[in-house]
């Protein structure tokens, strides 16, 4: 399967949500069930908003620099970011008809 979204450095967040206003942030670790399962569902979601929304995983074990500074509690967990700021937050994995339905209202058009 390819992946749709992708992982990015601590330093270039900023420059991330300056360019799409708003940014998919999904906090995964590789040792946990649920984000596993959370794969398919981002690429669900990247199909449908990528081009509008990026969507980026932060692998908490990988991107602990980012993980960090994005205050990851709990994994999985879906943020989606306006212009850096979090305006939704889904922690735990969902089907994609209940996912979809807490974050549309928060993405663009």
């Amino acid at each position: 399967m390819e992946d749709s979204s992708q992982s990015i450095p601590l330093s270039a967040w900023r420059e991330v949500y300056e360019r799409a206003p708003t940014v998919i942030v999904a906090s995964v670790a590789s040792w946990d069930e649920s984000s596993a399962r959370m794969e398919a569902l981002l690429d669900e979601i990247a199909q449908l908003y990528g081009a509008r929304a990026p969507v980026l995983r932060v692998d908490v074990e990988r991107d602990r620099a980012l993980a960090n500074a994005l205050r990851i509690q709990a994994v999985p967990t879906l943020r989606v970011y306006a212009r850096g700021v979090v305006v939704c937050e889904v922690t735990g994995y969902l089907p994609f008809s209940v996912m979809h339905e807490r974050i549309r209202d928060f993405l663009p058009e």
